[in-house]
């Protein structure tokens, strides 16, 4: 084991004080917004390598964060189970410095977003492909900043994040981590009509372990069986066309590791993702989990990123770190 990556095993890394600092984008109107962003490094131990965090959905701050309570037109919804803020971005940073990587990441929440600084739960939504140019962006400012080339950086989304996380590095990064990953692969359906597709006598498999087949392992059998995925397809999102992540991903080498909840529709990506990348994926299932990889009640409520989840990744990062080191 190099010895640098031995001093992280044995000692917690340190973080030195975050890099924060703000970049600029322009909107597809014309319009120019300002940004967060923090590079963090390990105080010793530094591996060499970066990790950079894209979050989900359209709009996520630097943390990651889900707010614990929502309040809109004088009614109050919770959102967590225990009440309380999660911060998964926060979560997974102390767990990848810890084992000497920097961590790289930025806010898609512009500074002076007036509908967030009236409601932290609530920030301006721009369509998918304007987030695309915003990622794009922050990728440019970050790896400038960090001094790493693409070739030395992980990367990690979750969600639409994860989509994103690929269209905007090309597969040039060293690797990537989809955490319950949104827009993965072409599949046309949507799952719950290519589980309602599905004829009961036909096989089925049973990938989170769980003991059922949950729809949206019907949905993966029926993308497997029939050609309801073609990569000459293209990803369509308000007038806007990109390629399929897993497009992408096919021309590299990069590996990839893809994580799924077992509560959580996406995950019928996982099956299609391994059947057309092969052994260079590794996908893991955890029947327990949602959409956000934690705890998920009937109700909607979500807790943090599962403890498994988060030093699952980290490990595999610090293993790619490790073959890298070794190739030297």
């Amino acid at each position: 084991m190099p010895l640098a990556l031995a001093a992280c095993v044995l000692g917690a890394c340190m973080a030195t004080d975050p890099d924060s600092f703000t970049f600029e984008w322009t909107t597809s109107a014309g319009e120019t917004w300002e940004h967060q962003a923090s590079i963090e490094r390990p105080a010793e131990g530094d591996t060499g390598m970066g990790v950079m965090l894209f979050g989900g959905g359209l709009s996520s701050d630097l943390h990651w964060t889900t707010p614990a309570v929502i309040e809109h037109e004088g009614s109050t919804t919770q959102l967590t189970i225990d009440g309380r803020d999660t911060r998964d971005a926060d979560t997974l940073a102390e767990a990848l410095i810890a084992r000497g990587f920097s961590v790289l990441r930025y806010s898609a929440i512009r500074i002076d977003d007036p509908l967030h600084a009236s409601n932290r739960a609530m920030a301006q939504a721009e369509p998918f492909h304007e987030t695309v140019m915003m990622a794009r962006a922050a990728w440019a400012s970050l790896v400038e900043r960090s001094g790493l080339r693409a070739s030395e950086i992980i990367v990690v989304g979750h969600s639409l994040g994860a989509a994103r996380a690929v269209l905007v590095t090309g597969g040039e990064a060293a690797a990537y981590v989809m955490l319950a990953g949104a827009y993965a692969s072409p599949t046309i359906e949507r799952p719950s009509t290519l589980a309602a597709a599905v004829d009961d006598n036909a096989p089925n498999v049973d990938y989170d372990a769980s003991g059922d087949i949950s729809p949206w392992e019907r949905a993966a059998a029926s993308a497997l069986r029939g050609d309801t995925f073609r990569s000459d397809e293209r990803l369509e999102r308000a007038g806007k066309s990109f390629e399929w992540p897993s497009d992408t991903l096919a021309r590299t080498r990069a590996p990839v590791l893809a994580i799924w909840g077992g509560l959580d529709t996406m995950s019928y990506h996982g099956p299609v993702l391994e059947h057309l990348l092969g052994e260079r994926v590794q996908s893991v299932y955890f029947a327990e989990l949602g959409h956000n990889l934690g705890q998920e009640t009937e109700d909607g409520r979500t807790g943090p990123m599962d403890e498994r989840v988060v030093e699952l990744v980290a490990r595999w990062a610090q293993d790619r770190a490790r073959e890298r080191s070794s190739e030297k």
